[in-house]
């Protein structure tokens, strides 16, 4: 993962940007954190590099660089993700909860405190889990 081509920053890219499109990305935690690592030892910023993404109103593809964001504790996301916690469906409330858990400062628990009154019982159940195991 440390020494890549351009080709595989351009391949995590892709992954981020269409991730629950495909058949591996549907279990998250196969790819993204595989991404993340890639993107981590770019020789851009992967912060900027993944910001374009999340102007996408693509579902696939906010679901992709909210976990992203999350595997790679960027802080720097955190009003991303804060609007995540905002969106109509649950699942992308509950995806914006666990990446906020991921990140875990201060200001991450803040939103997943306020997260635990979401009327969804699938997001307020991840908001608690993840303050006990915070």
């Amino acid at each position: 993962v440390e020494n890549h081509s351009q080709a595989a920053e351009d391949a995590a890219f892709f992954y981020v940007k269409y991730a629950h499109s495909n058949f591996c990305a549907r279990r998250p935690e196969w790819g993204i954190p595989v991404a993340a690592q890639v993107l981590l030892n770019a020789d851009r910023d992967p912060f900027e590099t993944l910001t374009p993404l999340t102007e996408s109103k693509y579902p696939p593809t906010q679901m992709g660089v909210t976990h992203v964001f999350g595997a790679l504790k960027e802080a720097r996301a955190l009003p991303y993700l804060e609007a995540r916690l905002r969106h109509e469906e649950k699942q992308q409330r509950a995806c914006a909860v666990q990446a906020l858990s991921q990140i875990g400062t201060p200001a991450a628990r803040v939103l997943i405190e306020r997260a635990t009154h979401d009327p969804a019982t699938r997001v307020n159940r991840a908001a608690k889990k993840a303050l006990q195991a915070m």
